[in-house]
């Protein structure tokens, strides 16, 4: 298989490709989508492919097995978001995250890739702690934090220039 070689129940983490455009388009062209990424939406399918560009020369960049990688149904091939393994800026704590389509909001995707990413993480790379980092304003997010066992640690101005919530997990035995 394409992409970082996990499979979820109802998921799969494939590759970028940029024939996936017009699909990531209707996830990075909502801003209520961006909005939560710190980032302004794309405005059409040329701005997405830039986009997916982006995600493919910064996956070149990250430690082996890191990436983002987009998450599409196993039912029917749709893409419905992202999911982040990567480290985070100027630092090599590596932090798992999950971008997903407002349409597939709801549905446990976010809960299903992102312990499958921890899983992934420990197993096959290694890591003895995951971070992930969140806007305080989004809810989801942390609710999505403490449903795959990260602990909230509180509030840091660390990564982005901005402040964010920070949460962590770390391997059983460490």
């Amino acid at each position: 298989m394409d992409g970082p070689g996990f499979e979820m129940p109802r998921l799969v983490a494939g590759i970028w490709r940029v024939e996936l455009a017009p699909q990531a388009l209707a996830i990075y062209g909502d801003a209520e989508v961006t909005r939560m990424l710190h980032r302004e939406p794309v405005p059409d399918e040329a701005g997405a492919r830039q986009w997916i560009q982006e995600y493919v020369e910064r996956n070149a960049t990250f430690p082996a097995g890191c990436g983002i990688w987009p998450l599409f149904e196993k039912d029917g091939g749709a893409l419905v978001g992202s999911i982040v393994l990567k480290p985070l800026p100027e630092c090599s704590e590596i932090e798992v995250g999950w971008h997903l389509g407002r349409f597939a909001w709801g549905k446990g995707y976010a809960t299903e890739a992102g312990q499958a990413a921890i899983a992934y993480g420990f197993a096959k790379l290694g890591l003895d702690v995951i971070y992930a980092i969140t806007l305080s304003t989004n809810t989801r997010s942390m609710n999505v934090c403490r449903r795959v066992g990260m602990k909230h640690l509180g509030k840091t101005d660390k990564y982005h220039g901005i402040v964010t919530e920070l949460f962590a997990i770390q391997r059983e035995g460490k």
